[in-house]
């Protein structure tokens, strides 16, 4: 469910339509209430088919508002230089759905047109065209083709997205996720992202919907805008390095900690992106050192720049991300769980627990018994408040339903932590019992394993 509300964040200036190709997951969010939960719009634009708001060919239903087609606009003001430099439109290696989620005016006569070429294709074949495989195949349903020799399901390929998709998703959800939740000043840092290649090749350096900041911050060597170094190139503004703060309060911490900057585990870019002004002089005499090192060796390696990011940075994303988006959409009262998040034990280490960055009721909520804040059944420590459990609430109006449909609160394949970040006065009696049920059968069999949490 965050990836939906993170896509509908991000493309807010599409105008909504059917695009005909329903996002992977909306047979699961279908069952969890996703249809009636959202506003026609978004169900129209991730799952319209599902829910019976749209049609394959990308027209609206009489539910969906009619049988013309929608309103259909591009997203992207680079829609026309997509299809000019690498066929965009009709390159296979884009889906459907991404086509008409982000070129709809331009792409849909094309999107349209192959359909019905597949479907003609589809049918002369089954009136009779010679198949070699035919013995081995037939038709499953929602006309996925089942190949009986390995019973193998194959989904229909506009329902696939590529690599450049989601890399896309990725830089949209990390610049906006980083203006909600850092307040970072935009800089150039010398160090791209791993993927600016690539969109640079799909037009992100020109593209005026990404502003200068963005750009330099990302891209700013691939783009032309800034130097190695950290300085502007004339492109970019200048000769001069750009001002340069540090992103986080905890950065002198974390070199007193566990010597942060001069960490080869952590990337140059993350390292200028959270801690500039305390990092930039070591990463820079980092690069000088290695260039001259490469150099004597005669390799081709000039910087110990990783392309890979630290799973500290990872989780810290990924906590952000529910940080910030839980904070727009749901309202819910933070409250200790007694469930933490799996990376506490390493977030405690880089000072989690003790940022005032972050509220007494975020530390609660995710790392409360990590932090000794919270207490394992969910009441909370001294420290964190009382010993009174603390006001628990369900985060999402369709927890009965889930309890209803599928058993929610007792399913094993949703994790204690989920069950009480989403339906906590639902869930806990039940989570509770389990683990109390655990515990006991643990005791019995003389383990060390003291729950199952």
């Amino acid at each position: 469910m965050n990836t939906v509300i993170v896509l509908a964040t991000l493309v807010a200036a599409a105008a909504a339509q059917c695009t005909g190709s329903d996002h992977p997951s909306c047979a699961s969010w279908q069952r969890n209430g996703y249809c009636s939960n959202n506003s026609p719009e978004t169900v129209k634009k991730y799952c319209g088919v599902t829910c019976g708001f749209c049609t394959r060919d990308g027209f609206q239903t009489a539910l969906g508002g009619g049988d013309n087609l929608a309103n259909c606009v591009d997203a992207n003001a680079n829609c026309a230089s997509w299809q000019a430099r690498n066929q965009f439109c009709t390159n296979p290696a884009n889906s459907n759905a991404m086509k008409l989620q982000y070129c709809c005016a331009t792409c849909r006569p094309s999107v349209l047109a192959s359909r019905t070429t597949t479907a003609a294709s589809a049918k002369i074949n089954d009136n009779g065209a010679d198949d070699n495989n035919s013995s081995l195949k037939k038709k499953g349903r929602n006309n996925r083709i089942v190949d009986s020799s390995t019973d193998s399901v194959q989904p229909p390929h506009s329902l696939h997205f590529t690599n450049f998709e989601r890399f896309m998703h990725f830089i949209l959800a990390t610049v906006s996720l980083l203006a909600l939740a850092s307040g970072v000043a935009s800089q150039c840092t010398g160090n791209d992202h791993p993927s600016c290649g690539s969109w640079k090749n799909n037009g992100y350096c020109t593209n005026t919907g990404n502003t200068m900041d963005t750009r330099k911050k990302y891209c700013g060597v691939a783009c032309g805008f800034c130097n190695l170094d950290g300085s502007q190139t004339a492109a970019g503004g200048g000769s001069t390095l750009t001002d340069c703060v540090d992103a986080n309060a905890n950065c002198a911490a974390w070199v007193a900690s566990n010597n942060f900057c001069a960490r080869p585990d952590y990337s140059n870019s993350m390292k200028l992106l959270y801690c500039c002004k305390t990092c930039r002089p070591v990463v820079f005499g980092t690069t000088t050192t290695t260039a001259a090192g490469a150099t004597d060796a005669t390799t081709e390696a000039t910087t110990t720049n990783p392309s890979s990011i630290s799973s500290f940075f990872y989780s810290m994303h990924f906590v952000l991300a529910t940080v910030s988006l839980l904070a727009l959409t749901s309202g819910v009262a933070s409250q200790c769980t007694g469930n933490d998040h799996p990376s506490c034990g390493s977030w405690k280490n880089n000072g989690y627990c003790t940022n005032t960055g972050n509220t007494m009721d975020m530390r609660k909520k995710y790392c409360g018994v990590t932090c000794g804040f919270c207490n394992l059944d969910g009441s909370q420590t001294a420290v964190g408040g009382g010993t009174a459990l603390t006001p628990c609430v369900d985060a999402n109006a369709n927890c009965a339903s889930w309890v209803a449909s599928n058993n929610f609160c007792a399913r094993t394949d949703y994790s204690n932590s989920m069950k009480l970040l989403y339906c906590c006065k639902t869930c806990r009696p039940v989570v509770f019992a389990t683990t109390t049920t655990t515990v006991a059968s643990v005791t019995e069999a003389s383990t060390e394993a003291p729950t199952t949490i």
